[in-house]
């Protein structure tokens, strides 16, 4: 299920046989909060930074598929920069240009204009 929020044991158990076999020294340790959450994918693996190709208002930033909190800060400074005139589009990495996915085959189509 794409949607279900729920922590999953089975996930939970990996996570578990992952530190008693790597992190032996934290294997006794007793977790006191789980966290989990939806991830979202990108077709490609890549993030979407820019401009929306079907309007001159709607930007972008998101797709991080789970890298979010290294790489979406210092991209959300980038792409608000480029929104604000103090910097080029063209400094924001063209392989993240939301037009791709768009374009791909079977994409849905936008709801804005």
């Amino acid at each position: 299920m794409l949607d279900d929020a729920r922590v999953s044991e089975a996930v939970h158990a990996a996570q578990r046989a992952f530190v008693s076999r790597h992190l032996p020294a934290f294997a006794a340790l007793t977790p006191t909060a789980r966290w989990t959450g939806i991830m979202a994918f990108t077709p490609d693996g890549l993030p979407l930074v820019g401009a929306a190709p079907s309007s001159d208002r709607l930007w972008v930033c998101a797709g991080w598929n789970g890298h979010g909190l290294a790489l979406a800060p210092r991209s959300a400074t980038l792409l608000s920069e480029v929104m604000l005139g103090r910097r080029a589009a063209a400094d924001i990495p063209a392989m993240f240009g939301p037009a791709r996915v768009a374009a791909a085959p079977g994409a849905p189509k936008p709801r804005h204009a």
